[in-house]
Parts: C-alpha cells; sequence; structure tokens
C-alpha cells in the first residue's frame, strides 16, 4: 500500500470481502461477526440461540425485581401530557417501546443501560418524544410532530415510529431497489414506508408505521420477528450502549415497564 489513510483502505477491502460472500474473523468493521463478544457473558450463547428460534422468555420474567427500583419521577414526555401529546399517542410509544424490550432485545431487564437505553423528550432532529438505542445505533424513534401520511395512501395526519430493520428483511420485488426509492406499503391494519438507511457501522431498512402498530407489523409477517432478534443481538454483540449511557431515562423506563406489566 502507498502512505495513506490505512484504516479507510482496510475498511473498503472489509466490505469488499463482504460483499463477495466471505466470511471474516475479524470483529472491527465487520457487523455480524461470530466471534465471541461481551455479551456473552451476559447472554449466554445457548439462550442467544433459543431466543431466536423462538424458544426464549418473551414475558419479562425477572420485570418484578427491577419494578421495585423504580424512580418514582415523572419523565419528561409524561411531563408534556395531555398538553403537547394526546395521551393515546403517549400511550402507544409505551406499548411500542415495551414490544421491543419483550419481544426483540433478549434479557432487557439485565441489559438496560448496558445494551440499551431510553432517550426521553431528546431535541435530535428537530425533537422526539423518545428515542431506543440499542448498541450504539438509534434502534426506534418517535418524531414529535405528527405529519401527513408518509406512504401517500391517505391524507391523514399521525404520529409515526420509525425502526431500523436487517438490510434483507422485506421483499418488495425485483421492479424495487430500496436503496433507490421510499416504498408505500399497506396492510388491514395501517399503511407504512420503508427505504435503506446507511450507516457507518451498517446497512438497515428503514421502515415507519404509525405508533401503536409496531406490534401488527411484525404479526403481519411473523418471519420477520427472528431475523430482527437477530439484528438486535448484532447490534449488540458488536458494541455497547456507552456512548447513549448518560443520556438514558430511568423515569421513561419504569413507565414503559409499568406499562407493559399492566397490560401483560
Amino acid at each position: 500500500m502507498p502512505e495513506g489513510d490505512l484504516r479507510q483502505a482496510e475498511r473498503e477491502e472489509i466490505q469488499r470481502q463482504l460483499s463477495l460472500g466471505h466470511k471474516l474473523r475479524n470483529k472491527v468493521m465487520n457487523f455480524g461477526h461470530t466471534q465471541g463478544s461481551a455479551l456473552d457473558v451476559e447472554v449466554a450463547i445457548e439462550y442467544q440461540k433459543h431466543w431466536l428460534l423462538g424458544d426464549g422468555e418473551y414475558e419479562l420474567p425477572d420485570l418484578e425485581s427491577r419494578m421495585h427500583l423504580k424512580s418514582n419521577q415523572k419523565s419528561k414526555l409524561l411531563s408534556h401530557v395531555p398538553k403537547d401529546v394526546p395521551e393515546e399517542i403517549y400511550e402507544c410509544v409505551l406499548d411500542d417501546i415495551s414490544f421491543f424490550l419483550s419481544a426483540i432485545i433478549p434479557n432487557a431487564v439485565s441489559l438496560e443501560k448496558k445494551y440499551w437505553t431510553i432517550s426521553d423528550w431528546p431535541s435530535t432532529a428537530g425533537g422526539r418524544l423518545a428515542t431506543l438505542n440499542v448498541g450504539a445505533l438509534e434502534f426506534a424513534y418517535f418524531p414529535r410532530r405528527p405529519f401527513t401520511d408518509p406512504s401517500s395512501f391517505s391524507d391523514d395526519t399521525d404520529y409515526f415510529v420509525f425502526f431500523n430493520l436487517p438490510a434483507d428483511i422485506m421483499d418488495f420485488g425485483d421492479e424495487i431497489d430500496l436503496n433507490e426509492v421510499e416504498v408505500s406499503f399497506k396492510t388491514d391494519t395501517f399503511t407504512g414506508v420503508a427505504a435503506k438507511m446507511i450507516y457507518p457501522m451498517v446497512e438497515t431498512t428503514h421502515v415507519g408505521v404509525p405508533v401503536g402498530f409496531v406490534r401488527d407489523f411484525f404479526e403481519n409477517d411473523p418471519e420477520m420477528l427472528p431475523k430482527a432478534r437477530q439484528f438486535a443481538i448484532d447490534l449488540m454483540a458488536y458494541r455497547d450502549s456507552g456512548i447513549f449511557r448518560r443520556f438514558h431515562s430511568s423515569a421513561l423506563t419504569d413507565e414503559v415497564f409499568e406499562h407493559y406489566r399492566k397490560n401483560r
């Protein structure tokens, strides 16, 4: 190699090898690597496999121990209800996040603040109701402002949640390339949008659905759930949530878990 940015050259070579279908042994710049990680100490590899296959404990069995540690504070989000945020939207946000924590992220109670965090009323990108971070990625976020249905199927105005999934999780046929366009889709209960998103660590499918419909999204195509679980594990194995830790809201997490406890 001539003198220059060797790290960038390494990154390009790693991506070239991955694009050729080769499995690489290194961890650095190799999202989804199969090497051991610090996560394996927190979540045994055997349990990770059970989780992916649908045999995990999806009812947050250790939640009661977490509830004894409640902060007894009101979240910033709740302080804006109902003046700035309708109560039903607040409840939908809690329901969507509780689904992610119970159905997609393994051992969510014990991994709180280590491998996932919740940001409460962050000012990011014009303001959000909340953000769920998994590993070092903004896994799901809830914009503060409602907007016209981005799917263009209607003129309805609604609050949306946007979340990241594996790049190959949705198939719209050979005629549609998510790298080039944002795609609208419609189910019996909601309309949504999907597009490709490229982050430094990984390329994703970026999905948007009305708040309160995350559960419906996965029930509409159950084959997506194992892929989403693998994605969450890969995110946590790649990096912990240290960069978001100081922004974690125990108060909003209390409200999410309490909502789950009352509605499970």
